[in-house]
């Protein structure tokens, strides 16, 4: 489900707004602390509940969790964009926490300063947010399903469809051969079958690097195996806005 970035029709204009991104960083860091302004993408239920992974799929959301019945199927349509089935995956449910940069129409003018009047050129952005992974954490599998319902939701457009693009404006890798910061998308959007055989790449972004790929369609991963946060800008793009 990995997609060629250079198919984006705004490629250019986005590579070259990658510095200004990564200025504005520097000086958000210089006056937030991440763990307290930004927000956890996934939050624990305020009671700990004990968890029968043999009996329930337990599905993380914004909201804590929701028990599937084994037997059942999901709903598409439901917003359940981190599956936890093993106690592994709980641990890491607070490792993400995001920035919003544009959402439902709004900029957050506080954190994109220097790069935002480029930013609103770009064709087809229908969403940007930054993302901070914590120091020797993981995003565990998901699909981006959820947040695809809420911006069709928002533009009125039923059939709402695009790729997400990756922007690594923070990492704590330098030499991609230590395989310590990555990714990889698998090839289904099963979460019942998230296997490694599943998985048709993994990549190791540096900063300033560039990757896209099929959030909805492909289910996901990355981990941060350094001692400084991962972090990312990350836009949803319409469909529409890609060559074929």
């Amino acid at each position: 489900m990995w997609m060629d970035i250079k198919k984006y029709k705004d490629y250019e204009k986005l590579n070259e707004c990658q510095s200004l991104i990564i200025e504005d960083l520097k000086n958000w860091l210089s006056t937030h602390k991440i763990e307290e302004h930004a927000k956890l993408v996934y939050t624990k239920p305020v009671n700990e509940v004990k968890i029968d992974y043999n009996k329930s799929q337990a599905w993380l959301t914004p909201t804590g969790i929701t028990f599937i019945d084994p037997e059942e199927t999901v709903d598409e349509t439901e917003d359940a964009p981190n599956p936890s089935f093993n106690p592994e995956n709980y641990k890491h449910v607070d490792n993400w926490r995001f920035v919003p940069g544009y959402v439902e129409g709004k900029w957050n003018t506080d954190f994109l300063v220097k790069s935002i009047k480029i930013l609103k050129e770009l064709q087809g952005l229908l969403q940007c947010n930054i993302n901070f992974l914590t120091p020797f954490g993981k995003i565990t599998p998901h699909l981006d399903v959820g947040s695809w319902n809420k911006m069709a939701t928002h533009y009125n457009k039923p059939d709402l469809d695009g790729y997400l693009i990756v922007s690594t404006i923070h990492s704590g890798m330098t030499d991609p051969k230590t395989k310590t910061v990555g990714m990889r998308v698998g090839i289904g959007d099963s979460y019942m079958n998230w296997q490694p055989d599943d998985y048709i790449e993994r990549r190791y972004p540096l900063v300033g690097e560039l990757v896209c790929f099929d959030g909805r369609r492909g289910v996901h991963d990355m981990w941060n195996n350094t001692s400084e946060w991962r972090i990312t800008a990350v836009f949803d793009i319409d469909i529409n806005s890609f060559n074929k």
